[in-house]
């Protein structure tokens, strides 16, 4: 009970990451790639820095390790652990992407979990020396990943951007239907490999025609920023028009996939994109 008070653990740069560690210290991290430890004063009346380390990128996520360590994750991609009295222990490789967030994997597990800006979530066991820091397993999802959490079941809540939120879970009872995952799948390719030109515009171009909520004319060669694509339809949205376009023989399911990430559609609705694609191939293909 009681109320709440406001306590000032004051920083030279912005603050970016907290984590509880498992000893009841507290660690933050900061744009300038500084990262505190703090520790409870006696009674409870505030909070006294107590060390800390500083990396060379600023820090975007910090999660606790058993003991008192803690993982970091920020700009440069890397995934470093740390013990109780903030020494490097690992680093890993770069990844090639911004990694934004990172969680442990239950209370006193040498597992974290990291999520980066190539909406891959990775897995990694980060046991203390002389053993080394591994990546276990990859799962992409349709954006980049913001936050990480672990539910009471072992499940990951992963936040990603515009495509929503995902739980992972290694239960196979608690999976979702087979075309929900087909459809993810679908998405996260679209996302990590954005469609490439197909053929470059030249003169003459046919014309998509009216008509809103997916109406209109497809084929003859229409063009969507300098790009020729086989069929080209207006699509009304709730702040305003946009466009669906694709080719002969695309895979329908990426490109619902990459409509819906154009746009930020939710992901529940790529079988009504897909429906309606099967339909304008149907119907007016040309």
């Amino acid at each position: 009970g009681g109320e709440a008070e406001c306590l000032v653990l004051k920083h030279e740069q912005a603050v970016l990451a907290l984590a509880l560690l498992d000893d009841g210290r507290l660690a933050t991290g900061a744009g300038d790639g500084k990262v505190t430890l703090w520790t409870p004063s006696a009674g409870g009346a505030g909070f006294t820095e107590s060390g800390g380390c500083r990396v060379s990128t600023p820090v975007r996520g910090l999660a606790p390790l058993p003991g008192g360590g803690f993982g970091q994750v920020g700009n440069d991609g890397v995934l470093r652990s740390f013990s109780s009295d903030a020494v490097e222990q690992h680093a890993s490789a770069p990844c090639g992407a911004y990694l934004l967030c990172v969680a442990a994997l239950g209370r006193g597990s040498h597992q974290l979990a990291t999520g980066g800006d190539d909406g891959v979530v990775r897995l990694w066991a980060a046991p203390p020396p002389p053993s080394a820091l591994a990546c276990l397993q990859e799962l992409r999802t349709p954006g980049d990943v913001y936050g990480l959490c672990v539910l009471p079941g072992g499940e990951i809540f992963c936040a990603s951007d515009e495509a929503g939120a995902f739980v992972f879970t290694r239960a196979p009872g608690a999976a979702a239907p087979a075309a929900l995952q087909k459809a993810l799948l679908a998405a996260a390719q679209a996302f990590a490999s954005p469609a490439p030109p197909q053929q470059p515009a030249t003169a003459g171009g046919g014309g998509g025609g009216g008509g809103g909520g997916g109406g209109g004319g497809g084929g003859g060669g229409s063009v969507v920023n300098g790009v020729r694509y086989d069929f080209v339809f207006p699509v009304e949205m709730g702040g305003g028009s946009a466009q669906i376009y694709w080719n002969r023989g695309d895979d329908i399911d990426s490109v619902a996939a990459q409509f819906a990430m154009r746009n930020g559609v939710g992901m529940d609705e790529l079988g009504s994109i897909k429906d309606f694609i099967l339909t304008a191939m149907g119907g007016g293909g040309g």
